[in-house]
């Protein structure tokens, strides 16, 4: 089966959440960035079952900001 639709269109929920939280965040205006890898498993119905990190920023703001984008998806 090819999933790359669907990733696709994951992928770009996610970028948009992410895109309208990051610049509010206090971490990113006071010059913080940032690397952040999280893995998360999907239910047949769409919903979030687990995410994790797989990398860690370090920085609790940018690490919640990530975990939450991949749950609102």
């Amino acid at each position: 089966m090819d999933w790359s639709n669907y990733l696709s269109h994951v992928r770009a929920q996610v970028k948009q959440y992410w895109d309208s939280i990051i610049p509010a965040l206090p971490s990113v205006r006071a010059g913080r960035s940032g690397l952040v890898i999280v893995q998360f498993a999907i239910a047949r119905d769409g919903t979030v079952r687990k995410a994790v990190f797989a990398q860690a920023t370090g920085d609790k703001s940018l690490d919640d900001a990530a975990i939450q984008a991949d749950q609102r998806r």
